[in-house]
Formats: structure tokens, sequence, C-alpha cells
């Protein structure tokens, strides 16, 4: 389940890279719509008041590792699946190898046919710098 609670807070955070600020009432219905644990609810939760709170820290961590691209100009679901990628390798909860095949996999559900392979090498610099 914790794939379905991560395309979640894909979604909940895709939304706020376009209004800038949190949304409860779509976090609710997030938490009512779908089949999840108490884990994966708490897990969406966390993470989406995680990265709405680093929000630009993030931006920028991701900034620093593109070569060639200003971060203006990433593809949006490619962007929000390296924010909150980013937040999970900076808390390290999970295995990195983990959370980098989440992230690629999100890009490649949500984004082009190239998201996957940009999502993989952008994670891979992170983790270098980190």
């Amino acid at each position: 389940m914790r794939r379905v609670a991560r395309e979640s807070v894909f979604q909940l955070v895709f939304e706020y890279t376009f209004y800038g600020t949190k949304n409860d009432e779509t976090l609710g219905l997030m938490l009512l719509g779908a089949n999840l644990t108490d884990d994966d609810k708490q897990y969406i939760i966390d993470t989406y008041n995680g990265v709405t709170s680093q929000f630009e820290e993030l931006k920028s961590a991701i900034a620093a590792s593109l070569e060639g691209y200003s971060i203006d100009r990433v593809y949006r679901p490619d962007l929000v699946a390296l924010i909150i990628a980013t937040y999970e390798l900076k808390l390290g909860e999970e295995p990195s190898a983990v959370i980098i095949n989440e992230a690629v996999s999100l890009a490649k559900k949500f984004g082009s046919d190239k998201s996957g392979k940009f999502v993989n090498g952008v994670l891979a610099k992170i983790l270098k710098q980190s």
C-alpha cells in the first residue's frame, strides 16, 4: 500500500506546485478515498507537511544538481517526483535505492518517456552530494 500512499503524496504535492499553499480539504479526501493502513495515512500526512514546509529548500537542492536545466524548466511531474524523493533521502528513514526506485516509478507513471532516466540521474547526483 505504500505505493498508493506515495501516489497520493505525489498528487498533493503536484497540486501544491500550482497554488503554493497546502490544501487540507484535498488531503482529507485523499485519506478517505483510498484503502490505506494507518501507517500509510500517517506517511501521507507527514510527507505532505514535510515537503510543503521545506519546499524551497528542496527545490534548491534539486537545482544545484541540474546540469543544463533551470529548475523552472523541469517538467512538473518530474519535479514533483524529485521533490518527494529529495525529502525522503534527507530523512534517511528508508534505503536510498528504494526511494530512488519509487521516484523513478512515479516519474514513469505520471511523466514522459524520458522522465525515469532524468529523475534517476538527478537523484544520483543529489545522493553523491549528501
